[in-house]
């Protein structure tokens, strides 16, 4: 840590609170023992070696002032749809985006690196809110001719890759006894009573078979 704040000039921070489980994300240009804690208008001020109950910081990334202010844009913008929210933040004020053509291999890794674990906006997966608002963002937009693939053919190396991790997956067919299929995960699928193994048509619809797709995850069981 010594070495580090030596040789760098600026750092990104990221406060947390742990009482109300809000953040607020900034860069600043000095060292972390310098009494600087934010510039925030929604948050009180207190110096940064002796914070307000409840709060923590934690140091990002070290740099020199120009990527420490790059890398504040970029995590700001990853997290702009939780500002009021979990983040006390109120804007993005760090650097733009065209930069990123200009970047060295350890500027990369640094930003990598501060989006890692739980610094990850998406960290423990997508909330059920935010998949329900992509459902609607996207349904009905790859109909037709708004479908990206409208007209177009996979080529045949793409083809084959796709069979050839289809081949890798273990799945089956069951059949219920309406007719109706599923493709599942043979090692993990509890096959209900009068359920069989394989497609078939049952005797009750002779002429039509319904199939339902991926019940490999998560598996069927005591159905």
């Amino acid at each position: 840590m010594i070495g580090l704040v030596t040789l760098h000039e600026a750092f990104v921070y990221l406060w947390h609170h742990g009482p109300t489980k809000t953040y607020y994300l900034g860069f600043h240009k000095g060292k972390p023992d310098d009494g600087y804690a934010h510039s925030s208008v929604a948050l009180p001020t207190w110096d940064a070696n002796s914070p307000p109950p409840g709060w923590r910081r934690k140091i990002i990334a070290y740099g020199t002032s120009a990527e420490m202010y790059d890398l504040e844009g970029i995590l700001l913008r990853k997290r702009k749809h939780h500002f009021t929210k979990r983040y006390h933040n109120r804007g993005v004020w760090g650097g733009k985006y065209p930069f990123l053509e200009k970047l060295s291999e350890d500027h990369k890794r640094k930003i990598g690196n501060a989006l890692k674990g739980e610094n990850n906006p998406n960290h423990g997966g997508l909330k059920e809110e935010t998949k329900q608002k992509i459902k609607e963002t996207m349904q009905g937009t790859r109909v037709g001719e708004d479908n990206p693939m409208y007209g177009k053919s996979q080529k045949e190396s793409t083809r084959n890759k796709i069979a050839a991790k289809a081949r890798e997956r273990k799945r089956g067919w069951v059949t219920e006894p309406d007719g109706t299929t599923h493709l599942i995960d043979p090692t993990t699928f509890v096959l209900p009573d009068g359920w069989i193994r394989g497609r078939s048509r049952s005797i009750s619809t002779p002429r039509s078979i319904k199939t339902r797709y991926d019940l490999a995850t998560p598996p069927l069981v005591g159905l």
